[in-house]
């Protein structure tokens, strides 16, 4: 018997039933039966049992799993991982089946409810492969029956999505399809998307989001959607704000599409959600409504500067690279680290701008395993200057820092937030003189805390001011800094600012026509919403049901000039 299976049975001696030594029976082989028909027999070691809590559960887990899959005997588990509040990723692999993937994936919370199942690297092979056993219609009962096993009781209580992205965009041997929850026949909070292979009608992949524990009472009356859109009306509000847009421009002579940017006049949603319980009336405003932003760290996006050059081959006039590392090292805002021994730069080209990529960063260190790394002391920094002007455009620092404790953390966190204010204020005044000007203070949702939950834990403060143009604030245009609370030093700066042309706001759409415009013409309909209770590490306490007509505010926008609308 080789080593997996001798792993298996001596927890299952010493943890399931708490008796070192027995004699063995005809319980005994079963147990051997089981753990046999699960996982493959080979040399390798399984740590992943460390990481199992309760090894009599993932098993009887797993061969649940198997068997709802209808996994055939020859797929067998190589690998498991475990998260405390999701429950188990299973790996199975098969050594005989080739006509579908010998690789899946699944994810089973910890009562046996699968959530996903990925059948990895299932593609054409072959001519054979490529028949096609049904339309897409025909093989919808398959993804059906499917869900039905994974999901208890939902047979009657999911209706599919109308055809539209899933079936435009498809791959070539899958059919995708998504469907709803229904819970007396209206709309209930779940995500169910199915694929299934085109070729033999069987699961491609699935991913479930459902929740099990609520029960959706029926109401006995609801209000009208007609009563609820004047409630609606009543409550929502738009605010106006500048963004860019980029337009296409088909170019007959040339045969294909430009694109130009502009920037308009936007109404945006001032809240995020707006609902009307549909049997009382009472309407509910969730207030975060959009989080404008003045300016997002370009390295989200994998930051583009252009082409590298050779500075020696540039005939304007640029700053040397020694010049940049100096513009940047003899600021006094900056968390910088002049004495850092590993150094580089390098020259980009932008359009007509020229930008100097600059890095400087400490030592590797050597750890246990004996490989060089960059501990939690590491110190380095990243920065862009325009070699032009000698601008500051981008900084990112981390300066070496064991981890703290809470109350470290208040020991060393000298600077209040109103302090880090002032500091980025004057920052602001040196390195971007257009922005102090034209800019002001915006809190933005992420401002008010950054590092921790708890403000009175706080290693950093993120101070962002937005550009205002006409007294309208201009959304992803401003600037951005963190600042370390136990140096008041800048770790972090982000900047963008447009040059394109800024109109007037004029022949604005009045608010109210607007909210008309942007959602008159949507049929409101009751669904349910499930409201969690949580505590303030966001652990659910408990969960309440309600139907409610809503609208989903975070996505819409609309041009607030006129002419825009007018058809």
């Amino acid at each position: 018997m080789k080593k997996i299976i001798i792993l298996i049975l001596g927890i299952y001696i010493l943890i399931f039933t708490g008796i070192f030594v027995k004699e063995a029976s005809a319980s005994d082989t079963d147990d051997k039966s089981a753990v046999s028909d699960l996982f493959f027999e080979d040399d390798e070691e399984y740590d992943f049992w460390e990481e199992i809590a309760d090894p009599e559960e993932f098993i009887r887990i797993a061969q649940n799993v198997k068997k709802v899959l209808e996994l055939g005997d020859d797929y067998k588990i190589r690998w498991a991982d475990s998260e405390p509040d999701r429950g188990y990723y299973i790996y199975w692999s098969a050594v005989t089946d080739k006509a579908r993937s010998t690789e899946l994936e699944t994810g089973v919370d910890a009562k046996g409810h699968i959530f996903c199942a990925f059948f990895l690297d299932l593609r054409a092979e072959n001519e054979e492969y490529l028949t096609v056993l049904g339309t897409r219609k025909e093989l919808q009962k398959n993804a059906e029956e499917i869900i039905y096993r994974l999901i208890p009781g939902s047979y009657g209580h999911i209706e599919k999505t109308p055809d539209d992205t899933y079936s435009k965009y498809e791959d070539d041997h899958l059919y995708e399809y998504e469907f709803t929850r229904i819970e007396n026949g209206f709309e209930a909070p779940a995500f169910i998307h199915v694929e299934i292979c085109k070729n033999d009608g069987k699961l491609a992949s699935v991913d479930i989001e459902w929740d099990y524990d609520v029960d959706f009472p029926a109401p006995e009356k609801t209000i009208s959607a007609g009563k609820a859109w004047k409630k609606f009306k009543k409550k929502a509000a738009v605010s106006l704000h500048y963004d860019v847009k980029i337009n296409s421009v088909y170019d007959e002579n040339k045969g294909k599409y430009t694109y130009i940017s502009q920037v308009y006049p936007m109404y945006w949603p001032k809240y995020h959600t707006i609902d009307i319980d549909a049997v009382t009336g009472k309407v509910s405003v969730e207030k975060t409504g959009y989080d404008s932003h003045p300016v997002y760290d370009p390295y989200d996006d994998d930051m583009y500067l252009g082409e590298k050059v050779n500075p020696k081959k540039v005939s304007r006039d640029i700053l040397s690279e020694d010049e940049a590392f100096d513009l940047v090292l003899s600021n006094e805002y900056l968390m910088t680290f002049p004495d850092l021994p590993n150094k580089s730069a390098t020259l980009y080209k932008l359009n007509e701008n020229y930008f100097w990529l600059l890095n400087m960063r400490s030592d590797p260190v050597l750890n246990a395993r004996g490989y060089y790394t960059y501990g939690p002391e590491a110190e380095y920094f990243t920065a862009v200057v325009n070699a032009a002007t000698g601008e500051l455009d981008y900084y990112s620092s981390i300066g070496g820092r064991k981890g703290r404790s809470a109350d470290e953390i208040r020991d060393v966190a000298k600077f209040s937030k109103k302090e880090c204010k002032k500091i980025f204020r004057k920052f602001l005044k040196r390195v971007f003189p257009k922005g102090y000007e034209n800019s002001e203070y915006y809190e933005t949702m992420s401002a008010v805390c950054y590092g921790y939950d708890f403000k009175d834990i706080t290693t950093h403060y993120s101070v962002s001011y937005m550009r205002f143009c006409n007294d309208i604030p201009f959304d992803n245009n401003g600037a951005e800094g963190i600042i370390d609370r136990e140096t008041g030093k800048i770790t972090d700066f982000y900047k963008t600012w447009t040059d394109l042309e800024i109109p007037a706001p004029e022949n604005l759409i009045p608010e109210d026509e607007a909210i008309e415009v942007m959602y008159g013409g949507k049929r409101m309909k009751p669904v349910y919403v499930i409201d969690y209770n949580t505590d303030e590490y966001g652990n659910i306490l408990s969960k309440s049901v309600r139907l409610v007509y809503e609208y989903d505010l975070y996505m819409h926008d609309l041009r607030a000039d006129r002419v825009s609308t007018e058809k």
